[in-house]
């Protein structure tokens, strides 16, 4: 590889490095988990079957590819923080289910059940009537969410970020 190739790969990995936005893609995947979570939440809720809880790797999925597009990540830290994000979006959703299902129940506003529960009484609602298949579609959701949230890149970019950091 001569210095000319060399120095277009150290300019081209210093360009995909500056793009990536880490404040911006947590945001972003902050703001897809709690849709997708209350998403989630309501399709659970109105109709309880099992075949529904695929819907929790929607939510990884969800917040991956909303943290790919906006942040432009390709380091791991993206990674870590989509499958953080992912795994308290579906312990989110859970707990909205059961929000939802009490408020049905008690002809009560799902805000007004939120206001009036305890924190003790929402963390255990996050675990409540969880099961087998739910955990497996959380962890597809938060392999997705891993998998989406950094950005692909091609042949020539891949090279010239495997070149920027051998030389440092």
């Amino acid at each position: 590889m001569d210095s000319l190739e060399k120095q277009r790969n150290y300019d081209l990995a210093a360009k995909l490095l500056t793009q990536q936005n880490f404040g911006t893609a947590v945001i972003s995947g902050l703001i897809a988990m709690v849709l997708s979570a209350g998403l989630y939440g309501i399709v659970k809720a109105l109709a309880d079957n099992l075949y529904y809880s695929i819907l929790a790797a929607g939510i990884g999925i969800a917040i991956g590819l909303t943290m790919q597009f906006l942040g432009r990540g390709i380091e791991r830290n993206f990674a870590v923080a989509a499958s953080v994000l992912a795994l308290l979006g579906c312990m989110l959703g859970n707990m909205f289910a059961i929000v939802m299902k009490f408020a049905l129940a008690n002809a009560e506003s799902p805000f007004g059940v939120l206001h009036n529960a305890e924190v003790s009484e929402l963390y255990r609602w996050m675990f409540s009537e969880l099961r087998i298949a739910d955990l497996m579609f959380w962890a597809i959701g938060i392999g997705g969410a891993a998998y989406f949230s950094r950005r692909p890149l091609t042949r020539e970019e891949g090279l010239a970020l495997h070149t920027y950091k051998l030389s440092r």
